[in-house]
């Protein structure tokens, strides 16, 4: 029988498709129970500091929609590309996980330079507008043209 924190199984010595199952699971429950879970994992990898905990760790946090919890979990991450502890069935999960951080790090990154490029045009926009309104007093303050 296997332990059970948060009606979670905790995996002593799981196999890719247990973690894989316990990721499914996590990503069922609701987010105060997910963070919980995900906080107890992390917290036991950093007790026990196991490449297998670690891993676990990394997964969890990556279920969280925060870009800090995906950093966090690509810095748990970036000692096992080339641990030599690491049994050799885990490392395509290991790289498969860093490189989906790695992209969606990069499109939170592209995303956070368009908004920013958004609110440069929005201030530039509303420069040339309150330039034009300005300019367009000054016309009516004109006296008419007579030809």
């Amino acid at each position: 029988m296997m332990p059970a924190h948060n009606g979670l199984p905790i995996v002593q010595t799981p196999s890719v498709v247990e973690l894989l199952s316990w990721y499914d699971r996590l990503n069922q429950l609701s987010m105060a129970e997910r963070q919980r879970e995900i906080n107890s994992v992390v917290q036991r990898s950093q007790r026990h500091k196991t490449d297998l905990l670690r891993l676990q760790a990394a997964l969890g946090l990556s279920a969280l929609d925060q870009s800090e919890a995906k950093q966090r979990a690509l810095a748990l991450l970036e000692p096992l590309f080339g641990s030599k502890t690491l049994e050799p069935t885990y490392r395509p999960l290991v790289h498969l996980l860093g490189n989906l951080l790695t992209e969606v790090d990069k499109q939170h990154q592209r995303a956070e330079d368009a908004l920013q490029q958004l609110k440069q045009s929005q201030r530039r926009a509303n420069a040339l507008k309150s330039k034009l309104d300005k300019l367009k007093a000054i016309e009516h303050e004109l006296p008419p043209l007579s030809r």
